[in-house]
């Protein structure tokens, strides 16, 4: 199976519901887990109640911290329209990339959490770790486990941007060819353009207006002599120069 290139990241451009769970929860894994650390072991079973809630909002689609952000006014980009205006609940039509982020933390801490209590208490190097991940995804929209998955080809209903390598290229080396069109994926979102970079390239898909011909000079003629030089524009934006 082809890995499928790219950066995955979500929108950080307001506080909305999923984002503001992912801050809540970061923060709620890191403090019990430093109290299962140094104070009582027992404290890892508030990671454990917090991965059961993150798999009952996987197979459900709903969420307490979520509902209580809903009523003091937070808005949700992956809610559920149509079920009820009093509760919010999180779209469960299928298995796209950010529900199976929350099946994967909630499985993974749970066996985390348990064999701390049973095996070794290392094992809260573990929750330790995902509540630190959890606190970038929600403060800068980048997330390991949700690039891994978008890697390997789970489809994103949040995006802020996917960065091809092709972008990347074409930044460092103008002569790539363009193939950016067969290495966008599809899905409801194409639409709004949330799968490329808006615009990399300014009025790069617009034709030049036939008026500006009239000002150029007409290529030298048979028998005239040629000066070469360095063409006027080196590159493409925004590390062209003139």
């Amino acid at each position: 199976m082809a890995l499928r290139r790219g950066i995955y990241i979500v929108p950080t451009h307001r506080w909305y519901i999923e984002r503001t769970v992912w801050l809540i929860a970061g923060l709620v894994i890191l403090v019990v887990t430093a109290l299962a650390a140094f104070v009582n072991p027992l404290w890892v079973l508030a990671v454990v109640v917090t991965a059961l809630a993150s798999i009952i909002v996987s197979l459900t689609g709903f969420c307490v911290v979520g509902n209580v952000l809903y009523r003091l006014g937070f808005k949700p980009m992956l809610g559920r329209s149509g079920l009820t205006r009093d509760f919010y609940f999180m779209q469960t039509d299928s298995w796209y990339l950010e529900r199976r982020i929350y099946l994967a933390v909630g499985i993974n801490l749970t066996i985390a959490s348990v064999l701390s209590l049973v095996h070794s208490a290392w094992w809260l190097l573990f929750p330790g770790f995902v509540g630190v991940a959890m606190l970038v995804f929600a403060t800068t929209g980048f997330c390991i486990m949700a690039n891994s998955l978008y890697w390997t080809g789970a489809e994103p209903r949040l995006a802020r941007d996917v960065v091809t390598q092709l972008e990347i290229q074409l930044l460092v080396d103008p002569t790539a060819p363009d193939e950016s069109a067969e290495m966008i994926p599809g899905g409801a979102n194409e639409a709004h353009g949330l799968y490329r970079l808006h615009d990399a390239l300014d009025g790069g898909h617009e034709s030049l207006p036939l008026g500006l011909l009239f000002g150029e000079q007409l290529p030298a003629g048979s028998g005239e002599a040629v000066v070469l030089r360095v063409p006027v524009v080196l590159g493409r934006p925004p590390l062209g120069l003139e």
